[in-house]
C-alpha cells in the first residue's frame, strides 16, 4: 500500500480527493489536512510515501511547504502559473495537477506513480 496525506485549505475539497485516492487499489489515505503547520506534524507522525499538496494554504505556500516534506508530492492546485509550475517542480513535486480535475484524470496519474515506485523499489 502506498500511503497517502491530502493537504487541502478547503475541508470539502480535501475530502473529495481524499475520497478519489481511497478509490485507487493500493492507495491509503492516512491523513487529511489544512494548514502548512499541520501538514510538517501529521508527515513527521506518519510518514506517508506521497502528499497530494495545494499551493494556497493559511500558513504557507504549498511549494514552499513540498521543500519541506520528505515524501513525493503531487501538486494539486488552481494555481496555473507557469513560474508556479516551475517552482513546483524545483521544490520536488513528481506531478502538478490543476483544478478542477475529476477521479480519471488524477487516478490515471496514481497508477502511474504506483508503476514507477513497483519499478524503482528494490526486490
Amino acid at each position: 500500500m502506498i500511503t497517502v496525506l491530502v493537504v487541502d485549505d478547503d475541508f470539502r475539497v480535501a475530502q473529495v480527493h481524499a475520497t478519489f485516492v481511497a478509490r485507487v487499489p493500493g492507495m491509503d489515505v492516512v491523513g487529511v489536512t489544512h494548514t502548512a503547520a499541520d501538514t510538517l506534524s501529521m508527515a513527521a507522525a506518519l510518514h506517508p510515501e506521497l502528499v497530494l499538496l495545494d499551493n494556497y494554504l493559511p500558513d504557507g505556500s504549498g511549494v514552499e511547504l513540498a521543500a519541506r516534506l520528505s515524501a513525493d508530492v503531487f501538486m494539486v492546485t488552481a494555481d496555473s502559473s507557469a513560474a508556479t509550475i516551475r517552482a513546483a517542480f524545483a521544490a520536488g513535486a513528481l506531478n502538478y495537477l490543476i483544478k478542477p480535475f475529476n477521479a480519471e484524470q488524477l487516478t490515471t496519474r496514481l497508477r502511474a506513480y504506483a508503476r514507477y515506485r513497483a519499478a524503482h523499489e528494490p526486490p
